[in-house]
């Protein structure tokens, strides 16, 4: 969710009032509803008397249109709905109802790939619909290569993709991976995405190698390194190395002559109490000439 024209700016300032909000959610009517407490966090009490309660607060806006009702809201049962039906209830306010819907595609499994993937194909939808049916396509049929295939071309080679769909493809052949798909190009792919200009597709292909346990790209992973310009995606680089590689992968890096590669592997040793303090001197004494 984001804000209309894209800036954050207040919509509701406590004061002095009994705001202590805890949790938030978007409810059926479409308005916020805030749990919270009244002049602190938690119970409070005196006297073995309780002096404070929690509160529901409602917040609406008065010219929010009104919820469009679905299919499912007139009693048609999950199974009879159709594609259009079950992909509607994508932007309904409930994560139930957007859980069920895609639990549905899923179920029909293999019948409904071709539809899903022509809805997706269709051009611009809300990142919430986009999102979720990209998901339902992704559950179904791990060891269908061509669904990995399809993701693939979203993830690298579709242009006119949306930044929203190029990630969650990424994202997605991690996830088919890990739950035992054998796509023979995902290695290639996922080195593709390291290299992209867009460092939210890194960070994907970061979580997906992670995801697939793709002990085959930690070399990669070390070549990324060495001009990595942004420092979440560094990080998340040397996190992956350490998660992926043996503490003897990661000893040989020190030896690397670019220093951005050394100091990954140091930090991902170091955060497994890998290395002795002896070991870090003589590193030192080794580096005292050029910049880790």
């Amino acid at each position: 969710m984001r804000p209309r024209g894209g800036d954050w700016e207040p919509f509701l300032v406590g004061g002095n009032a009994l705001f202590r909000p805890t949790d938030i959610e978007v409810g059926p009517d479409g308005a916020l509803w805030v749990l919270g407490w009244s002049s602190g966090y938690g119970a409070e009490w005196k006297d073995g008397q309780l002096t404070n309660e929690g509160r529901i607060f409602r917040i609406s806006w008065k010219d929010a249109p009104p919820i469009q009702g679905s299919a499912m809201d007139n009693g048609v049962p999950l199974q009879d709905c159709s594609i259009a039906n079950l992909i509607n209830e994508f932007s309904h306010p409930l994560p139930v109802r957007r859980i069920d819907a895609q639990d549905e595609l899923v179920r029909r499994g293999a019948a409904v790939k071709e539809q899903l993937i022509a809805v997706l194909s269709m051009g611009p939808r809300s990142p919430l619909q986009e999102t979720w049916t990209a998901w339902a396509l992704g559950r179904i049929a791990p060891m269908d290569a061509s669904i990995d295939a399809y993701f693939a071309r979203l993830a690298v080679g579709e242009a006119s993709a949306s930044l929203n769909l190029r990630i969650q493809a990424v994202r997605i052949l991690g996830e088919r991976a890990q739950r035992g798909a054998n796509f023979a190009r995902l290695d290639e792919v996922l080195r593709a995405a390291l290299r992209h200009d867009q460092p939210r597709i890194r960070m994907a292909a970061i979580q997906a190698a992670l995801r697939g346990q793709r002990e085959t790209l930690l070399s990669h992973l070390g070549d990324v390194l060495g001009d990595e310009p942004d420092p979440t995606v560094y990080y998340a680089v040397w996190q992956a190395m350490r998660r992926l590689g043996k503490a003897a992968d990661l000893r040989a890096m020190l030896d690397d002559p670019r220093g951005r590669v050394r100091r990954a592997a140091l930090l991902a040793l170091l955060e497994t109490h890998s290395l002795s303090r002896q070991d870090v001197v003589a590193l030192l004494s080794k580096d005292r000439k050029s910049t880790l």
